[in-house]
Order: structure tokens, then C-alpha cells, then sequence
């Protein structure tokens, strides 16, 4: 506030103030030297005043026929003190400034200026009654500044509302009052309210207090606008207030984070320390703490007036704040983060440390996950039905987000709808260095800018895809940031899509020529053989020639192989057994099980013996009736449920292939045509059985069986194969052929299991 410099012995002065009243100060010229002759402004009246603004405040001035010096404050002229000239009902005193740098001129109570020590300058003048001033090498006139930091007022009443969400009835607020607008200090003037509604509103009725300052403290339980419900715990929140002109203080978060920055700029200055007024300390605190908040509102605003349920937009960002700051904290957190944010903000204006950094990133995290569910707030707001609107709220969340995340305002000209971004700010949980940074999970999440609800979390696809434009037909690509996902392009509809396990490993080559083998590119273990214009992962002997088989059933095609003069199918049967049933009125499956933890297209489907045989006749009456617990003959050779043209190769057609290795386990594990298995349970992909080859390119899989023909109990998975044969032992049992790890024999087992099956084509 700019000093008007005005001499106590000045005759304008003197004309002002009674002359006793200098008396206190020892005689002009005498104990106060030196003092500046500028003097103050005379007008004839109050309407020559110049007009009282931003640019003089500050300056005094004097009216004739008035006996007090007018000061400009706050747009108005105010008289420092009232007396006639006699100085009847006047008096004045002086008292030392704290800090020894002077003396304070107080006159019915109320300072109209201070006298302060003199440093270099040149000699005093001649008092009326005192002598010529002295010289002196640190000293500089004595100099008379208005104190208009301290106004005694009675107020008529004082009302408000307390909001974090607004406090409920209960709650206590109190009001202390400050003895100046200089130190802020406390005096014995403390008074108590409580609240009596759930809408927040406080009074106190009339009061006289030494100054215009004072503080006012809520104390209690609060509506949390993120849950909508009531806090469980009280919190504690204050505001700091010039009462001239106002007979109502608003108590919020807003006035809670600016009181310690004003408290500092008021009592030891702003960064090149100068001490500020209270109006002008809470001007630019309030500045400081919006700007963390990436908002901006004109000068006209004032934390005091602002109400959640107004329709300003000052009102709006205060809303903004409160369920920010709240988040998903406890009321004992938010204490705890409003405590650290003051602190930190008390003597630099910034939320400049590590700690608060963090703090203001955690509150965009949170606004980031929460984006799409800010009507919620909204609505939980309205159903207060403690106003007539809830503010546009939800720009200034999203700026916050935009602004703090570094991810940029969406749908602007710098980002467009459907843009897909990583988070910048190193202090986010989820900042990514670049694009394709996968070092954490947290870093993996992307955002997409959507029309409707500022930014949200990209999907996998989106954000994997993300800039990706038309390419070659089929071509493949990992994705963008999870690289082990890959995406196929098809011409046909002009997208992207997921790659299918076959095409990622394929990298999308095409399938034109049946039988084209090639190896699998991301995983190597593999190879895939073409057919049915498909790619199918390949556990065959790529050095053989093989057939295929179309069941014309299901559309499914099957490799063959011919061994000697039979040829057999080099894949289990994956045929879904379906029989009529008259009491449920649909053909329902049948003795045909999958294994039911995963797709593993090698195993196929695993069959009861009267399943395989099709005892039900469905194809055929090769084994009409034929079963658990029945002894019957079927014809020979039998179909069962094998594709039109195969059958279910009988005990001998399985020795017959059990001969061509030698005739001998021993000789079967010497040649290891039959068995082999990349798979494997203990390494992935890289176990076979001992010395299997596949030479013959049959393929058999240890695929194990089903316990009781049903879907949820398998055993011996990875470790044995199990192939019907069409040959009954007895009423309960059926040959079948039987692989382990060390053995390959025929063997004799209950009709009831569920075996793997393979046809044999009809000669």
C-alpha cells in the first residue's frame, strides 16, 4: 500500500490534531528530529476529495472544518479519528513499536500513524517550541505513516455458511478476534456458535471488537460430496476476514489453504520483504492456490462468498476443490494433506516440494479413474436439496486432470477425440517415460480423450492400436505397448482386430495351399499346417506327406497318414456325439467330453466304448445296442461315429501298426514312431517321451482319459494315451491301444472311461 509521509509538525497537521497531543512526543524539532515536510493535502470539502482508488490508497488528506486526517482505503475516504479542534473528547498517546524501529501515534484508541527512527539524512528544521535537529551519520527523517490496519467496528450481526460439503447441525464455530491487521495476533475476544441445521449456517449476534480481523473455525462432522454421505469423522476449518464491509463469512476449503500464505505475507513479507495488507495478501494467496488448481477468476472474487451451492463460476471451482481435495481420502488424511499443502504454501505461494507435487498428482490419478463417474457427484450434491443448482463443477475437474496429468485438454485443438495418451507428470502412478513404456503395471495404462467424459482409460486394443491406419492385408503387429498381444489387419472391413494364437505366431502369411507347412515366428516350438484355408498348430512329422479329411458332419478337417497300407487319422477325433431324447425333445450330447481347463486342440474329445461305437445307431447299426454291461459282436469293420468312410479300427488293425514298430515295446521306444509330445506339463513345449521322433507322423498325444465319461474328472494327462479299439473283451471291458512314457501295448479297460479316438479309412 503505497505511504503518504506527512511532519507532525506540519501547521496542516497541526491543524488536524489537537496540539496536546504531540505533547506526548516531546516538543516538534526536539525528540522527533528530522522529521518530512511534505505535509498532507488540504481540500474545501468532502467533494474535492480525489477519488479513492487502487492508485492512491493509502494517501491522507484533510478536509476543512474536519478535525481528523482522511485516509483512502478500500475505495473510500475513512477519518482516522473524531475531536473538534480543542481537543475536547480527544486524546493521544504513543506507543513503541514492537520491533524498537519507532513509535506508534494512537488517538481515541485508533493509530493514525507512526513516527519511525531516522537513518542518513540530512538536519531537522525548527520546531515551534523545540530546537534546530541534529545531524547524524545514520540518520534520515522521522517519518509518519497511516496505520489503517486496525479499525475498531460493532458489528450487527455475523453470518455464513461452513462447507467442505456443508458442516451438519452440531457442529461449533467460533469466532476470535485479532487485535490488528499487522501482527494478527489474538486478544481475549473469543466467541462461540453452533450450527442447528444440516445446511452448514452459522450466526453470531452483535459484537464490538477492538479491529476489523478476525477468525473464524468450524469444528465438525461434514457431507462428503464423493460418497454422498456423512463424514465419519469431524474435521477443523478456518478463515481469516476484514469485517468492514461484510456482515457475512463463508467457511471452506478455499479460505482453509490461504491462511497461513496470509498470515506470512501480512507478518514477514513477500519474497522481497515487504509486508502486505491483509486485503492484498488474501488477493494474491488466493491467486497462488487457484493456479495450483489450474484456475484463474478475476480479482472480484472472494473465498468468503463462495458457495458450493452458487452459480458463479467461483462457486463452480470451489466445488471443483472440495471433491479434489477429498478424493478418496479419510477425513484424518485430508487433514493430513490440507496441513502439508498450507505448510508448503505458507512462504513460497507454490506447491513446489516433493511431497505436495506428489499430493496434486494423486488428486489427477484419482480424477483420472474417476472421470466418468462425475455426475455421481453431481447427483449426490443435489439430493442435499440444500440449493437451487449445483455449479459447473466438472470443467474445472477435467482441466485439473488435463492440465496436472500433462495429458492436455481434450477435444481442444491440441487434442482430439479419440487420441490416445501416456501420462508425462513423474510424480503420476502412472507416468510412462515414453509411449511404449511397460516397466510397471501402473505404466501400462493409457488414456483415450472421449467426447463425453474428458479422458478414461484406453482398452487394450486402443491403446495397443493407437495410430495405426489402414496396412497390407493380413498383416500382423504386436501391439504398442503390450508387445506379446498381436493384431491383424484385414482389408475387408478396413480394421484392426486381435490375432488369433495361429496368426500371431503365423504373422499372418496366408493359407492357400493345402499341406504348406511353415514354423511358427513368436513361438518357434511350433509349426502349422495348412488346410481348409486355416492354419492349424502342427505336432506332425514335417517331412511327411499328408492327406486330410473333410467331415462333412461339422465341416471339421482332419490331417491323415498312411503307415503300410492303412491310412489312419493323425489327429484325435473332435466330433460332438449327439443323441435324441424323448423326454427332453432335442438331440442332447452323448458319451463325448472335453477337457474342460483349456482348449487343446491336439486331445480332441474324449468318448465312452457305446459313444465310439454309436450304439445308439445314429450312423449306423454296426454296434446297435452295444455297451457297458452288454456283450455283443460288433460288425466288422464298424463305423461307430467316425466320418462316412472311416471306421473304428478293431484290436487287430491296431497290432497290425503295433507290428510294424517290431512288435515289442522295446522295439516300439527303439523306432518311437507312433509317440510324441511337445508339450509337457514340467517344461513347456520341449518335453517329448524318450527318443520320440514321429517318424511315422501319427502323432499320438499322451492325452490321457476321462475317469467315470463324464466332463469334470480326467486322469493321467501328459503322462499316457488311451485309443479305443472296436473290439469288446467282455460285457465291461473293451481293448484299446495303451501309451506311457516307457510302454505301448494293448490293453483291457472299463467301457465306462472316456478314450481318445482315431479312424481308420475303409479299404
Amino acid at each position: 500500500m503505497k505511504k503518504q509521509l506527512v511532519s507532525l509538525c506540519h501547521p496542516r497537521l497541526r491543524a488536524g490534531i489537537p496540539l496536546f497531543a504531540f505533547a506526548l512526543l516531546a516538543a516538534c524539532g526536539d525528540t522527533v528530529e528530522n522529521i518530512n515536510q511534505t505535509g498532507l493535502e488540504v481540500v474545501a470539502s468532502v467533494d474535492d476529495l480525489p477519488k479513492c482508488s487502487k492508485d492512491n490508497e493509502g494517501d491522507q488528506a484533510m478536509v476543512k472544518g474536519e478535525t481528523s486526517i482522511r485516509v483512502c482505503l478500500d475505495g473510500e475516504w475513512f477519518a482516522t479519528a473524531a475531536g473538534d479542534a480543542s481537543g475536547a473528547d480527544f486524546s493521544c498517546k504513543t506507543e513503541e513499536l514492537e520491533d524498537g524501529s519507532g513509535l506508534k501515534i494512537v488517538c481515541n484508541g485508533d493509530s493514525i500513524g507512526v513516527v519511525l527512527n531516522g537513518e542518513a539524512g540530512a538536519a531537522g528544521k525548527d520546531g515551534k517550541d523545540g530546537e534546530d535537529g541534529k545531524d547524524g551519520e545514520d540518520a534520515k527523517p522521522d517519518t509518519l505513516e497511516a496505520d489503517s490496519e486496525r479499525v475498531a467496528i460493532s458489528l450487527d450481526s455475523l453470518v455464513g455458511v461452513t462447507q467442505k460439503g456443508p458442516f451438519l447441525k452440531g457442529s461449533t464455530v467460533y469466532l476470535y478476534e485479532l487485535s490488528d491487521g499487522r501482527t494478527l495476533k489474538q486478544t481475549n475476544g473469543n466467541f462461540t456458535s453452533n450450527i442447528t441445521e444440516d445446511n452448514g449456517r452459522y450466526k453470531f449476534s452483535a459484537r464490538d471488537l477492538v479491529s476489523q480481523y478476525a477468525m473464524v473455525v468450524v469444528d465438525g462432522y461434514y457431507r462428503n460430496e464423493v460418497t454422498g454421505k456423512t463424514s465419519s469423522a469431524p474435521i477443523r476449518l478456518k478463515a481469516l476476514t476484514d469485517m468492514r464491509k461484510r456482515s457475512s463469512v463463508n467457511v471452506n476449503l478455499l479460505t482453509h489453504l490461504e491462511f497461513e500464505r496470509v498470515y506470512y505475507l501480512v507478518t514477514r513479507g513477500d519474497s522481497t520483504g515487504k509486508k502486505l495488507t491483509v486485503k492484498k495478501a488474501k488477493r494474491q494467496a488466493q491467486k497462488e492456490i487457484l493456479k495450483e488448481f489450474h484456475i484463474e477468476l478475476g480479482d472480484s472474487t472472494d473465498a468468503e462468498d463462495m458457495d458450493v451451492f452458487g452459480s458463479s463460476e467461483a462457486d463452480a471451482a470451489l466445488l471443483a476443490i472440495s471433491i479434489l481435495l477429498q478424493s478418496n481420502r479419510t477425513e484424518s488424511e485430508l487433514m493430513a494433506v490440507l496441513a502439508q499443502l498450507s505448510t508448503d504454501m505458507a512462504e513460497t505461494g507454490t506447491w513446489s516440494t516433493e511431497r505436495t507435487k506428489l499430493i496434486k498428482a494423486q488428486m489427477a490419478d484419482w480424477a483420472l479413474d474417476s472421470s466418468h463417474v462425475l455426475g455421481k457427484f453431481r447427483t449426490n450434491v443435489d439430493n442435499w436439496h440444500l440449493g437451487e443448482t449445483v455449479p459447473d463443477f466438472e470443467k474445472f475437474v477435467l482441466n485439473y486432470v488435463a492440465q496436472e496429468s500433462g495429458l492436455g485438454v481434450c477435444n481442444s485443438s491440441a487434442v482430439s477425440v479419440g487420441e490416445v495418451k501416456y501420462v508425462p507428470n513423474p510424480q503420476s502412478g502412472y507416468y510412462a517415460q515414453e509411449y511404449g513404456d511397460t516397466t510397471s503395471a501402473g505404466k501400462r495404462t493409457r488414456f483415450m480423450c472421449s467426447s463425453d467424459s474428458g479422458w478414461r482409460v484406453a482398452t487394450q486394443f486402443e491403446k495397443d492400436t493407437a495410430t495405426w491406419g489402414a496396412a497390407t492385408d493380413g498383416e500382423v503387429r504386436p501391439g504398442r505397448v503390450d508387445g506379446d498381444i498381436h493384431y491383424i489387419y484385414e482389408s475387408a472391413t478396413g480394421e484392426w482386430r486381435l490375432a488369433s494364437d495361429k496368426e500371431k505366431d503365423t504373422y499372418g502369411k496366408a493359407c492357400t495351399e493345402f499341406g504348406q507347412i511353415i514354423h511358427g515366428e513368436v513361438n518357434t516350438l511350433y509349426a502349422y499346417f495348412c488346410y481348409g484355408n486355416k492354419w492349424k498348430r502342427f505336432y506332425g512329422n514335417e517331412e511327411k506327406t499328408y492327406g486330410k479329411l473333410e467331415d462333412n458332419r461339422d465341416g471339421q478337417i482332419y490331417l491323415t497318414i498312411d503307415i503300410g497300407d492303412q491310412t489312419v487319422m493323425a489327429e484325435n477325433l473332435d466330433f460332438v456325439y449327439k443323441v435324441w431324447n424323448e423326454g427332453v425333445g432335442d438331440s442332447v450330447q452323448f458319451g463325448s467330453f472335453k477337457w474342460p481347463d483349456v482348449d487343446r486342440e491336439l486331445f480332441g474329445r474324449y468318448y465312452s466304448w457305446a459313444a465310439a461305437m454309436d450304439s445308439a445307431a445314429i450312423f449306423t447299426d454296426d454296434a446297435v445296442g452295444c455297451g457297458s454291461g452288454v456283450t455283443c459282436t460288433a460288425a466288422t469293420p464298424a463305423r461307430g461315429i467316425c466320418p462316412e468312410g472311416w471306421h473304428v479300427p478293431a484290436k487287430e488293425e491296431w497290432e497290425t501298426l503295433y507290428d510294424a514298430a517290431g512288435g515289442t515295446p522295446s522295439a516300439i521306444q527303439a523306432v518311437t514312431y507312433i509317440i510324441i509330445w511337445d508339450w509337457g506339463s514340467s517344461n513347456f513345449g520341449s518335453f517329448r517321451w524318450p527318443n520320440a521322433t514321429n517318424s511315422s507322423g501319427l502323432s499320438l498325444p499322451p492325452s490321457g482319459y476321462n475317469q467315470v465319461a463324464d466332463d469334470k474328472s480326467f486322469a493321467n494327462i501328459e503322462t499316457g494315451g488311451y485309443f479305443w479299439s472296436a473290439t469288446a473283451n467282455n460285457e465291461n471291458n473293451a481293448w484299446h491301444l495303451k501309451l506311457s512314457e516307457y510302454s505301448a501295448d494293448l490293453d483291457k479297460d472299463g467301457k465306462s472311461r472316456g478314450f481318445s479316438l482315431r479312424c481308420f479309412k475303409d479299404k
